[in-house]
């Protein structure tokens, strides 16, 4: 009987997974690429997407701990194995209600290499601080120091919503960050992790020749996991899964794929799947959301919930370059913290325009944020929905539109009225958008034709429905605006039957109050 897996669940130290057996998904070539052609690096990944475990590797490598990498693609490429000195900064427990957490932090960390170097504690600002040490460690060694920093913004992000406190603590941070360009010459290696890309002028100010390798294709695949790396890495586990689920393993991965596959965060057209919800779901033989949930996603949520259009504009947004590369407190678009955060991702690239086409990367992430979307907006949770509202899907899906709309009306009455008073049209738009794909509906928003956009098309087997909403005016006419625009003409060689819904939502009674359905 083959040894079962190990899974490093909540497992980040490099030199721990090796030497205790967990699964390794073997980074070192691409690692060995970044150190050999670089000293100063910045990447941006969504949280628990396998940053410190970069890092980590990264820090045994320096340290020269050549054992720990026998038999991966590095030990084929390196051949000298120096030791370098070491900091390693980690402000991913930073505690936004403690108050003075960053400086307790700092003064943690700065004092544990200070005491295992045996250099006395000064009384001196951090950035001072940090530069006394990078010089007494390249004295005492006569080496290049290594510094590295996971989470650099977390501190940040966890106060974006919040000005004042923000730019205090970007303040303490820029002294930090902005200084290490002082110290080049007793420097070996800089690398420098988060979440968001926050502008260099804005936190980094001096430190101008960070290397940003973000959207950098040939490092697109060094964290999250490939499927050719799951088949070379992972694949009796997904063997064992698919055992007791009693499937075949390649249906098995096709599901895998769905709720956790699709990320890109370059123009490579790889697919990366969430390394955290991989290796839990492989654990655990169970599919959740597991990265959602690790995370509170309310300022994504908010964002949604208090700009009207955003939720059907951000499912398929096509934007340039710049909108994703950076962000600042003060011009921050929710587009690219969305995107930064995981919530979007590359869906497309064209290298004529240089627009990107985002969306949203998965089924695991679509079901939480709509759930949350659900509770924010509507007052509503998923797990309630009423039997009704689940047989509006059963109903399209047979052809039966007149009564899925009578079920979805049913169900809009029971939405509290502080939450739809005084709405305006998108905001229906959304609800139902909302609805419908909670229920596991091929619901599209916004779908542009040469004469117009469609407010909703909806995708089932045997039929196509095109719907047109209107608020406080009438039915009939949107219908006849689905027929003066053409709005079946991209659908009309499909194959499927086409049926045409004008909709009318009223806002005094906050409902549907009247449809037209027509045939082709």
């Amino acid at each position: 009987m083959a040894k079962r897996i190990k899974y490093p669940v909540g497992i980040q130290t490099f030199e721990k997974i090796i030497k205790e057996g967990y699964a390794y998904v073997d980074k070192t070539e691409l690692v060995y690429e970044l150190v050999t052609t670089g000293q100063y690096y910045f990447l941006a990944r969504p949280r628990r997407f396998g940053k410190s475990l970069l890092l980590s590797t990264i820090q045994a490598y320096f340290e020269g701990k050549k054992e720990l990498f026998e038999g991966l693609a590095i030990s084929h490429l390196e051949e000298n194995w120096d030791k370098y000195p070491v900091i390693r900064l980690d402000l991913s427990a930073y505690n936004p209600k403690q108050e003075n957490h960053i400086e307790m932090i700092l003064d943690t960390q700065l004092s544990r290499y200070e005491d295992l170097y045996g250099i006395p504690h000064p009384d001196i600002s951090y950035d001072q601080r940090l530069n006394r040490l990078i010089y007494s460690l390249f004295q005492k060694t006569e080496k290049g120091v290594v510094v590295l920093i996971d989470e650099y913004d977390a501190p940040l992000t966890a106060h974006i919503s919040e000005p004042p406190l923000f730019e205090d603590r970007r303040n303490i941070l820029r002294s930090v960050y902005s200084n290490l360009k002082s110290m080049d010459e007793y420097l070996k290696f800089v690398m420098l992790t988060g979440v968001t890309r926050y502008s260099k002028t804005s936190v980094f100010s001096g430190l101008n020749n960070l290397e940003d390798i973000s959207t950098d294709y040939n490092f697109s695949t060094i964290c999250g996991i490939t499927e050719v790396e799951i088949k070379e890495y992972l694949q009796q586990g997904i063997d064992e899964f698919a055992n007791d689920l009693g499937v075949e393993s390649t249906k098995l991965m096709n599901e895998l794929k769905i709720h956790y596959d699709g990320y890109h965060f370059t123009k490579d057209k790889t697919d990366l799947y969430n390394p955290f919800s991989l290796i839990q779901v492989l654990k655990k033989k169970d599919f959740g959301l597991y990265w959602y949930q690790s995370g509170k996603a309310t300022l994504i949520v908010n964002l949604i919930k208090d700009t009207p259009n955003l939720l059907s504009r951000e499912l398929n947004r096509s934007v340039g370059e710049n909108l994703l590369s950076e962000i600042d407190i003060a011009t921050s678009s929710p587009t690219a913290l969305m995107f930064q955060a995981g919530y979007l991702t590359i869906k497309d690239w064209n290298p004529i325009t240089k627009i990107y086409t985002l969306g949203i990367p998965n089924q695991e992430v679509k079901e939480g944020l709509y759930a949350d979307l659900a509770v924010a907006g509507l007052g509503i949770a998923p797990a309630v929905l009423s039997t009704s509202i689940w047989e509006v899907k059963s109903l399209l899906m047979k052809g039966h539109p007149e009564e899925a709309f009578d079920r979805l009306k049913s169900f809009l009455g029971g939405i509290p009225y502080l939450v739809t008073q005084n709405k305006p049209e998108i905001f229906y738009e959304n609800n139902l958008f909302l609805i419908l794909s909670l229920i596991g509906i091929d619901t599209t928003v916004e779908w542009h034709t040469s004469e117009g956009r469609i407010d909703m098309v909806l995708k089932f087997p045997d039929y196509i429905y095109i719907i047109e909403l209107k608020l406080d005016a009438s039915a009939k006419e949107a219908l006849n605006q689905i027929d003066s625009n053409h709005y079946t003409v991209p659908f009309s060689y499909d194959g499927r039957k086409i049926i045409k819904i004008g909709v009318n939502f009223s806002s005094k009674t906050r409902n549907i109050t009247e449809i037209y359905i027509s045939q082709t």
